[in-house]
């Protein structure tokens, strides 16, 4: 075995190609999370979520005293990796205390200058973060608007819920209203008064909605106004107030309709505004400044503090691009501007604009500005030369904010977390404690439970071997996907980047080589292409494009087994659509494969593909996120879908027995958002886990009652799950907070002389709430005992049945815990056991 394996590494090293240099996989923010949950409707039910996840916050206020002795998640990290931070702030009297809003992970606070911090948004909405502010006047007052706002990866598919209010410095917090708002891109705080708030609503990424513009409150959020309102079409993404006049306002709008295969950022209401009359009258200003016209695209716009009267602002042009057109400036209020920039910021958004689109003054310093794009660019002269300000810095600048007294005191948000300067940005710490890190996929080393990897967005593959949440290392570039250890062989590693660009590691991740020799590069590729190995054969593997592909030596070469299993071509023509989304062998027969795709269809094969079988015109026309295959059955198997309904209640998750002629619903009570991954615990195949956007449920077959499994787990989108058999840990990666295991039971109690027959009783209800009953087939004729024992073995009930009694009752004061039981009835003839969930 060690031979072949040895001849299979040798094919692979001498015809690999050299990986890819990592700026030349450099990917535009993909809109893969928002076509999961648009297809097919191109639209997201974004009120759906935001009622789901409200729902699930008030029922776990419910549980709070119930589940205090529940199992607890625990982090795995990383959190030296980082992930998007949307926006920072800095409390003006302490430059210890800041506070981060991350892009899905929710809002963090430090008060020892980002050495340490804790999440302090769990509890009360969204996750994602779309700006935030502390008001001048009083800093423990903290307002945050929900909703990623930039044209991100993932902000079109997981909205806001509107705005929130914290008096206590974050420790508890308010929903204030603007509830349709979706999206925030700028929430600013007069100086003076903690009360009055000038919020940019950016509303739907994807369509149209009214609730657009600049809203105002001068009552603390207690009622708000709509003071600027252009089109249903057009953003409010940016605002700035006078420092000490607070009737000036001056506010940028950003036209902007989106589908996820035609994007059009740009058009005629693209346009600077300014009120002097707190918002009851508006003009445009356009001298000096480029034309409104159908090209024109996101614009960001600050003010001096210490000179009120000189403001910056920065355009785009092209409605897909939104590439970078100019840095303005004006000394007079907006009457009159002038372009200043020297046109060496010319790349600096590259070719997505509408990802960045921030400009910031320094408060004590009207010629010091600064410009986030894909590297922070920085002048000292009012904006004629320029120079970068990120050396040493993560790419995509999205935040900055400045100690007022001390300008020196500087924090920066970007893709790869938060940075301190305290040297006026000549030198940056990263903050290395922020577990944030946006997952796409998770693996454990079956061989070892510390060696975990990920793929991450932004951040590449990324993995730990130490088992520390602070010592994770990126592996391979790009934005990671999935990652496969050999069980067998743990040296080996399979890893991707976007659009299915795979490599292989002989060395555990050290090294990597091209692993693609075979697959047409025509063949079209979902942004998260799905590898496979076969659980019967480690050698063998699957890669899925619009075709299933096959490998029997380790990735050293690929052979097409089917035609296109999709729907075809796209009608727009784009060939990121039309993919392979989930691939799953059989463990009880490998002969029988499992493929989803994104247009909805499910395919089988149950000869190794050389025949297929279309069997999801009984499913909904949803993506296929994820397939799992039973452990013993070869024809039953599990399908996971994401998407929104339209109108009537949409199952998310599907069970086939017959091999895919049959479907049967088996949501039941999850909640109605997509489902990402669904596994089954190969130890107790009736044991089922999935990945939702509201997180990890578990329940047992078959009567499937699902319930959110374990404690202190974000409320974020949980992508993917993996066991570690060996240690029964359960592994989940989150999209926004890093990864995190469970620990599940330990291995239910064995009896070495239990015949596994059918029970010849029943236990009602299942899951037990209080008391149960338990019903015999048949009367009890000879001496017989009922035993019932916790997870971990121990007896905790026994009683001797009554002749000719036909059922009976459980107490409530028996159980020790939630979770799973046995219960045993024991004759001299025979012995059975039936397992059973108390949940109280």
């Amino acid at each position: 075995m060690r031979l072949a394996l040895l001849a299979t590494l040798l094919i692979l090293v001498f015809s690999c190609h050299s990986p890819v240099e990592e700026e030349e996989m450099k990917e535009l923010p993909n809109d893969w999370f928002f076509t999961q949950r648009a297809y097919p409707f191109e639209e997201v039910n974004y009120d759906l979520y935001i009622e789901e996840l409200h729902r699930i916050h008030e029922e776990e206020k419910d549980l709070v005293e119930l589940r205090s002795d529940e199992i607890a998640w625990e982090l795995v990290g990383p959190t030296n990796i980082g992930g998007r931070v949307t926006d920072v702030a800095i409390n003006p009297n302490n430059p210890n205390i800041i506070f981060a809003g991350t892009a899905s992970g929710g809002v963090f606070k430090t008060t020892d200058r980002g050495y340490n911090w804790k999440p302090v948004f769990d509890k009360a909405g969204s996750l994602s973060t779309g700006d935030l502010a502390i008001a001048p006047s009083n800093p423990r007052v903290l307002y945050v608007g929900t909703g990623e706002a930039n044209g991100s990866a993932a902000s079109g598919a997981f909205a806001g819920d509107g705005m929130y209010k914290s008096t206590d410095g974050g420790r508890s917090w308010k929903h204030i209203g603007l509830d349709h708002s979706y999206h925030i891109g700028r929430v600013v705080v007069n100086p003076k008064d903690e009360n009055h708030v000038l919020v940019a609503v950016a509303g739907l990424l994807y369509g149209k909605n009214e609730e657009r513009g600049l809203y105002e409150t001068k009552d603390g959020g207690q009622t708000w106004q709509n003071i600027l309102f252009v089109s249903d079409s057009t953003s409010c993404i940016d605002v700035v107030i006078h420092p000490t006049n607070p009737n000036i306002i001056y506010a940028a709008t950003w036209e902007r309709i989106r589908k996820p295969w035609e994007r059009d950022y740009g058009g005629k209401t693209s346009r600077i505004y300014r009120s002097k009359d707190g918002g009851a009258t508006w003009e445009h200003l356009t001298n000096g400044l480029p034309p409104s016209d159908e090209n024109r695209g996101r614009i960001g716009i600050a003010i001096a503090p210490s000179d009120p009267d000189v403001l910056y602002t920065c355009f785009t042009t092209d409605p897909i691009e939104n590439s970078f057109d100019g840095v303005y400036k004006t000394i007079d209020g907006g009457d009159n501007w002038q372009r200043t920039d020297d046109f060496f910021l010319g790349g600096m958004y590259s070719g997505f604009g509408w990802y960045f689109g921030k400009i910031r003054v320094d408060p004590n310093n009207p010629d010091i500005v600064y410009v986030l794009g894909i590297n922070l660019m920085r002048s000292e002269d009012g904006g004629n030369s320029w120079k970068r300000a990120n050396f040493n810095v993560h790419v995509d600048q999205h935040g900055l904010d400045f100690f007022p007294d001390s300008s020196n005191i500087m924090v920066l948000g970007n893709d790869g977390g938060l940075y301190v300067s305290d040297d006026n940005a000549q030198n940056w710490r990263h903050s290395k404690t922020l577990p944030i890190t946006q997952f796409y996929e998770c693996e454990v080393s079956q061989a070892q439970l510390d060696h975990y990897f990920g793929g991450t967005q932004d951040n590449g593959t990324v993995m730990s071997d130490h088992g520390m949440w602070g010592n994770w290392r990126r592996i391979l570039g790009g934005d990671g996907f999935h990652v496969i250890v050999d069980p067998e062989f743990p040296e080996i590693v399979y890893a991707e980047y976007q659009w299915g660009n795979l490599f292989r590691s002989n060395d555990g991740g050290n090294t990597f080589q091209w692993a693609r020799s075979g697959i047409d590069n025509e063949d079209r590729n979902n942004w998260n292409t799905p590898i496979e190995l076969d659980p019967n054969n480690t050698s063998v593997l699957y890669y899925g494009s619009s075709r299933l592909y096959r490998s029997t030596n380790r990735a050293g070469e690929w052979t097409a087994i089917s035609d296109d299993l999709t729907q075809g071509q796209h009608p727009s023509g784009s060939s990121k659509y039309g993919t392979i989304t989930a691939i799953e062998v059989s463990p009880a027969n490998s002969a029988i494969i499992w493929v989803g795709t994104d247009d909805g269809n499910v395919q089988v094969t149950l000869d190794g593909g050389t025949n297929w079988n279309l069997v999801s015109s009984q499913l909904p026309i949803r993506y296929i996120s994820s397939i799992a295959a039973d452990v013993t059955n070869p024809l039953k198997a599990y399908v996971t879908l994401s998407g929104y309904r339209r109108i009537d209640a949409l199952p998310h998750v599907f069970l086939t027995e017959d091999g895919g002629q049959t479907w049967q619903p088996i949501s039941n009570n999850l909640p109605e958002v997509p489902v990402n991954e669904i596994i089954i615990d190969e130890a107790y195949p009736d044991q089922i886990y999935v990945a939702t956007d509201l997180g990890v449920w578990h329940s047992t077959a078959p009567t499937f009652n699902w319930e959110r499994l374990g404690k202190n787990l974000p409320l974020t989108v949980i992508t993917d799950l993996v066991i570690h058999q060996t240690t029964r840990t359960l592994i989940a990666a989150t999209y926004g907070r890093s990864m995190h295991k469970f620990q599940l039971d330990a291995a239910p109690p064995t009896f070495p002389e239990i015949e596994f027959t059918y029970a010849p009783f029943s236990i009602s209800p299942n899951p037990v709430q209080s008391v149960a009953q338990i019903k015999f087939q048949k009367q009890i004729t000879i001496p017989t005992q009922l035993k019932i024992f916790d997870i971990s073995g121990q007896l905790i009930h026994q009683t001797q049945l009554l002749k000719n009694s036909k059922q009976l009752q459980l107490p409530s004061n028996i159980w020790t815990r939630d979770g799973l039981y046995f219960a045993q009835i024991v004759s001299d003839t025979n012995t059975t056991t039936q397992s059973f969930f108390v949940v109280r």
